[in-house]
């Protein structure tokens, strides 16, 4: 149940979800706009992919995440 109190873990899957939709997420336009709005969605899907790494590498360091840490353990 500790898991569900911890606010780290709601914040590890908004930062996932970010950056699974950025990175698979298709434009719907033509020329120009579909080549910047390819480059904008990865551009955004990177970085959330990139932070949601840096944060689960600080939080299992710190200590903060036990659950998961022990989840990873198990596996």
């Amino acid at each position: 149940m500790n898991i569900i109190t911890n606010w780290r873990y709601h914040a590890l899957m908004a930062v996932l979800t970010i950056a699974i939709v950025g990175i698979v997420s298709e434009v719907q336009a033509d020329g120009m706009e579909w080549v910047l709005g390819m480059i904008a969605s990865k551009g955004i899907g990177g970085i959330a992919a990139y932070a949601f790494y840096r944060m689960i590498k600080k939080w299992l360091a710190d200590g903060s995440i036990p659950e998961l840490e022990e989840m990873a353990k198990e596996e």
